[in-house]
């Protein structure tokens, strides 16, 4: 089939990128390899830890190997990379061995982004990122382009997926100074100050993540025991104890080692905050026209964008800490959720990075949401919570279930202390199981729906529900006979489900999704 004519400024023959694009195709094989190869890497150190005669030299030997092949390969990947632009669509090839061909389409491109990674930056490259709607990842990243070159394919890109004409003597989109209220991206919505930045970084759910990795590693007993003697053997800590001991008895051995612990304490919070600054310092929210823009970073720098019929929902994310600080963080849930600029994999696991509005005061968050989500009235939530009884005795049951059984077991064949434990466990999922059915709620306020979870922070999603694709109502026979239901909403960024509702209200909900479905008409994209 004879390709299409080409539209002014577009070109028809393959457009390479630039050389340092090696580097970019390095850094992500090596992240991601990290990250698959991360539990053999750790059955590797264990390894060599418990051998005595480990081949170092070999060790040091193949991972140069490994780094020459990647470096090879980058190259390769390189030379065999190029995309074209086409009036419908942009075009990209890619692969070493495995050769591949995308074709997209402009009206499937939801977000097109720029992003300058800190490798990048002192050649004045960056890295062109396009999300397509409905896709579970990133579907295209052109790295290795001119920053300037790379706003203006941004710019054509965005004017085609709207429709518009290309016009080369349009500006390109600049980091121009500016008054403080406006600048050459539009009106200025909100700047994070660094005590910001710091506050996003105390309510990330990094520590609480970390902290449970960490957990989960020292609580098998092998390695616990591993660890604590390496540490004891090469820092001399017993030395070090008896000094203390000798010097200031036990009230200053116990002094240093309360100093000790609040200074572990403070590592994980410390390396939160240092990843928040280096994501979200000068952090920049503006909107122009229906678009929104947000730039950040200090080393490598992110400029993503979104317009506002695309945006699915609204989520308020706050934890403990985040409730403590009375901050709310905002993600903005789009039909992909990704910027296109991250290739970060974790565990094997594709991740991508929302659009993320951080560390907003309450009133922040309502004036915020009601621009990205038109009438949405945030602030004039009146909830409705869902069947206590039924919530309390199905979550409790599950959890307490197996503990039961193994306490009143271990009470009736070693002791009966054991009761106590079982009466102190069965009063602590209790108590949690009543706060998490305290914060489940759901609520409609004019044309949008909102879903409320959480312990002690919450995570609320809100949405107009002219944008639900579907709902389910799921019912099991001990739900059809006390009239209750979980109800699963479905959106074209993702699903959220409130469990245990009444099935009137339910329906209701349904039934008012529905229509104003109906009522709109508007595209879910």
């Amino acid at each position: 089939m004879a390709e299409p004519e080409t539209a002014p400024g577009m070109e028809a023959d393959w457009r390479r990128v630039s050389p340092v694009a090696a580097m970019d195709f390095l850094v992500v094989m090596v992240r991601q390899g990290f990250f698959q190869a991360l539990p053999a890497l750790a059955v590797a150190f264990v390894s060599a830890y418990q051998s005595d005669s480990f081949p170092f030299g070999l060790v040091v030997a193949g991972l140069v190997f490994l780094l020459l092949l990647a470096l090879a390969w980058s190259v390769l990947s390189y030379l065999r990379f190029g995309y074209r632009l086409f009036p419908e669509r942009i075009e990209v090839r890619k692969g070493v061995i495995h050769r591949e061909t995308l074709k997209l389409a402009f009206d499937r491109i939801q977000n097109v982004s720029v992003y300058e990674p800190f490798y990048m930056r002192p050649f004045g490259m960056a890295v062109v990122g396009i999300d397509t709607a409905g896709s579970s990842g990133k579907e295209i990243r052109l790295p290795g382009i001119e920053l300037e070159k790379a706003r203006r394919l941004r710019q054509e890109l965005v004017l085609a997926v709207e429709g518009e004409a290309h016009v080369d003597a349009r500006p390109v989109e600049a980091d121009a100074p500016d008054d403080g209220r406006h600048n050459a991206r539009g009106e200025v919505l909100l700047r994070l100050s660094r005590r910001d930045v710091v506050i996003a970084g105390l309510t990330a759910n990094f520590m609480l993540w970390a902290a449970i990795a960490f957990a989960t590693v020292m609580g098998s007993g092998d390695t616990a025991d591993n660890v604590i003697s390496w540490l004891i053997n090469r820092l001399n800590l017993m030395d070090v104890v008896d000094a203390l001991r000798e010097a200031g008895g036990q009230w200053l051995l116990g002094l240093v080692v309360l100093i000790m612990v609040c200074v572990a304490m403070l590592i994980l919070p410390l390396i939160s905050v240092i990843g928040a600054l280096f994501r979200y310092d000068g952090y920049t929210l503006s909107v122009d026209g229906d678009r929104f823009r947000c730039a950040s970073g200090l080393l490598s720098r992110h400029d993503n964008s979104v317009r506002t019929h695309k945006i699915q929902a609204v989520a308020w994310k706050q934890n403990a800490i985040a409730l403590l600080l009375g901050r709310i963080n905002l993600h903005l849930r789009q039909a992909s959720a990704g910027s296109g600029q991250e290739a970060a994999n974790q565990l094997g696991v594709k991740t991508q990075r929302t659009f993320q509005v951080p560390s907003l005061h309450p009133g922040e968050a309502v004036a915020l949401t009601a621009r990205f989500l038109p009438d949405c009235r945030a602030g004039e939530i009146r909830w409705t919570g869902v069947d206590r009884r039924a919530f309390m005795l199905v979550n409790a049951g599950w959890v307490l279930a197996p503990f039961v059984i193994a306490l009143v077991a271990l009470s009736l064949l070693v002791h009966p202390v054991f009761l106590f434990a079982l009466v102190l466990l069965v009063a602590l999922v209790l108590v949690i199981t009543h706060r998490c059915w305290k914060q489940s709620g759901w609520a409609v306020n004019g044309d949008h729906g909102m879903i409320r979870q959480g312990f002690i922070g919450s995570s609320t999603t809100l949405f107009p529900l002219a944008k639900v694709q579907r709902i389910d109502l799921v019912q099991t026979p001990l739900q059809a006979r006390r009239g209750l239901a979980h109800l699963v909403v479905h959106l074209a960024s993702h699903t959220v489900t409130m469990h245990w509702m009444r099935h009137a209200d339910a329906e209701r909900f349904r039934d008012l999704a529905i229509e104003r479905a109906e009522r709109a008409r508007q595209a879910w994209f």
